[in-house]
């Protein structure tokens, strides 16, 4: 295994994280500053309702490409792929604006807020966040590191310099700022990877074939797992208010370096997974003890941190974050094993761990913040990733045992 090349990509992708970090600090920091509490937290609130609808919209389809991707070699096919990406995005795009919209009529009533109009007439900025999502995939499926290492930067730093030149921010312009600043990013990697429109029909049987045996298992996970980490935001707008989804949304933006040191080493790895038997011991070592001490440095530094970077009102986010940091390490291992087991297809264990992670999710954040306030929503993050975590390594291990038991 050419462990070199691939640790010179994991540093790079982690790399790329950390100044995604430091982009994101200074975003979090001006955007706080300038919006207070409240606006902050009607702007997270907006996020975590886009991001919803994305997981609902995709329908596995950018995990089947990112997959086939992965076990492609010819430059003509990866480029037809990459078109039909492109395609697949304006579609869903379409209906997932729709979707918006119509929740646009009724979701102040529902959430007792004065964002109709912001949904109404934003929601077709979902466009660019499906296209970032997808870009995240194919990226990965074709191992272009580079182009995702600067996906994670580019935006941050443009929407960070758009807010260093204003004096007087609101919700509105923030959410202008920050999509735009992903759509110009997104539509000059597309330009990069010079996508191919050329016998899309075949492509797409390609992709829906990939999808029926592997793509919707995990979409179906996905909508358990992932979607309903997004309750936690909107149960603690529905039970609390959208100042506190503002804390616990910092919180976890803080925290996602420590879920994304694994999840890099997954994604670096990933297209070697693919003709691999099992991930190298170098590699279980090397990501633990960089966790590890990850942790450690994280957890006396996030109340300088805050301290120094955030108002006095937001000190409630280093308890917050400290706790929060631990769900997203185990959670992150667990997406080290993810990776695996999706190069691998194993489409239907990651779906029924996605599947208890999801009830996990949906069960703590309804009754825990309902009875323990924000404490129920922190509490639901530690079990969650440990759950995600057992779950992916008791698949790994399955995984193991059957392919061992083939080839005796």
């Amino acid at each position: 295994m050419r462990f070199n090349k691939n640790l010179v990509q994991i540093f790079s992708l982690y790399g790329a994280t950390i100044v995604s970090l430091m982009l994101g600090v200074g975003v979090s920091i001006l955007t706080t500053r300038l919006l207070g509490p409240e606006k902050y937290g009607d702007f997270k609130f907006f996020q975590m309702v886009l991001n919803l609808v994305v997981v609902i919209f995709t329908l596995g389809v950018f995990y089947s490409i990112s997959r086939l991707l992965a076990h492609e070699n010819n430059e003509f096919e990866i480029k037809n792929l990459y078109g039909a990406n492109i395609l697949m995005v304006i579609l869903y795009g379409f209906f997932a604006t729709v979707c918006i919209i119509g929740f646009s009529f009724f979701q102040g009533d529902w959430f007792d807020n004065n964002l109709n109009v912001l949904f109404r007439y934003f929601g077709i900025l979902v466009f660019f966040l499906l296209l970032n999502n997808s870009l995240i995939q194919i990226l990965q499926g074709s191992n272009r590191i580079g182009l995702l290492s600067l996906l994670k930067i580019i935006p941050s730093s443009i929407f960070l310099v758009s807010l260093f030149f204003l004096e007087r921010i609101d919700v509105r312009l923030t959410v202008a700022l920050f999509y735009g600043a992903m759509a110009f990013t997104t539509l000059l990697i597309v330009v990069a990877i010079k996508p191919i429109f050329s016998d899309y029909k075949t492509v797409f049987k390609r992709i829906i074939k990939e999808n029926k045996e592997f793509g919707f298992k995990v979409y179906i996970g996905s909508l358990a797992a992932v979607a309903t980490q997004s309750l936690g935001a909107i149960f603690i707008s529905y039970f609390l208010n959208n100042k506190m989804v503002g804390f616990f949304t910092l919180a976890i933006t803080i925290c996602t370096p420590l879920l994304m040191i694994p999840s890099i080493v997954g994604t670096t790895m990933f297209k070697k997974f693919a003709n691999a038997t099992k991930i190298d011991a170098k590699v279980l070592w090397f990501t633990g003890g960089l966790s590890l001490a990850s942790y450690i440095g994280f957890y006396f530094l996030i109340v300088p941190t805050v301290n120094l970077l955030y108002p006095n009102g937001f000190t409630d986010v280093i308890y917050y974050s400290r706790i929060i940091a631990l769900g997203s390490i185990l959670h992150g291992f667990g997406d080290l094993f993810n990776r695996f087991l999706y190069a691998k297809g194993k489409g239907s264990i990651i779906r029924n761990g996605a599947f208890i992670v999801g009830l996990v999710n949906v069960l703590g954040y309804y009754f825990f913040i309902k009875y323990f306030d924000i404490q129920g929503a922190l509490i639901t993050k530690i079990l969650a990733g440990m759950v995600y975590f057992l779950l992916m390594f008791i698949g790994y291990k399955i995984f193991q045992n059957q392919s061992t038991t083939f080839e005796y």
